[in-house]
């Protein structure tokens, strides 16, 4: 439950931006056949205590940056390495954190293994406005803007066991490169991840840029759900102080 203690005090702390899905059955939302244990699979490149979430947290965060949509990065990933699409949105609030909403957080992606029968949840956010966040962080060189930011996944049941997770934020340019988050906390019900964010104001640093435009969690499921899997759901967080 510590997951959700400290989504607890997000909440106290400031309004949130939120988006959950639902696994809808076992076979899937995605309706073309798997390949079954491919040797790409992010299964067969895990390491010790990671159950596969870095490197699949790597090759979706190429594809985004590539430019790739939602729907070609599912594609993707079912053709390349197995995983199949099994989750469909829940539901989507969003409470705006001013006037203005500038950060979406749609509901997480809930992928099945074709291989290996487990899951991959992946939540992703991005922001909207640079020049808000400009604002925000007042500055014309680089500076950091407020505290720590906070995003994490949370489930409305524990799972029997996680096997890993990862978490990669880049920039709206080239300014600021992708660099991985650091996991404050982790269970079966869910995990949260954290970074300083950082801005460009556009002087002597380069373009005008904000170092977590762009983000997304990768959490590992451990567990080879059947009848149950219309009881999980993933939901997402995020706190910009």
């Amino acid at each position: 439950m510590f997951v959700k203690g400290i989504i607890g005090r997000i909440i106290a702390l400031t309004a949130l931006v939120s988006g959950s899905a639902v696994i809808t059955n076992a076979t899937g939302v995605q309706a073309a056949p798997a390949p079954l244990c491919l040797s790409s699979s992010v299964a067969t490149r895990a390491t010790a205590g990671d159950g596969g979430a870095k490197a699949l947290d790597h090759t979706v965060v190429a594809l985004r940056r590539s430019g790739k949509s939602q729907a070609e990065i599912d594609r993707t990933l079912l053709a390349e390495q197995g995983l199949r699409l099994v989750s469909t949105p829940a539901r989507r609030t969003v409470t705006p954190m001013s006037s203005e909403s500038i950060i979406s957080v749609p509901a997480p992606s809930i992928y099945k293994d074709t291989c290996t029968g487990k899951y991959y949840a992946i939540a992703t956010w991005k922001f909207s406005s640079l020049t808000s966040l400009k604002s925000d962080g007042g500055c014309t060189t680089t500076c950091n803007v407020g505290g720590y930011d906070v995003f994490a996944i949370s489930f409305s049941r524990n799972v029997s066991s996680v096997s890993g997770y990862s978490s990669t934020a880049w920039g709206a340019s080239s300014t600021f490169p992708s660099f991985s988050l650091t996991m404050v906390s982790g269970g079966t019900d869910g995990v949260a991840a954290r970074a300083q964010d950082r801005l460009c104001g556009g002087s002597g640093c380069g373009a005008l840029d904000y170092n977590m435009y762009n983000g997304q969690l990768v959490y590992s499921i451990n567990e080879v759900i059947s009848t149950r899997i219309a009881a999980l759901i993933g939901m997402t967080r995020t706190e910009h102080p």
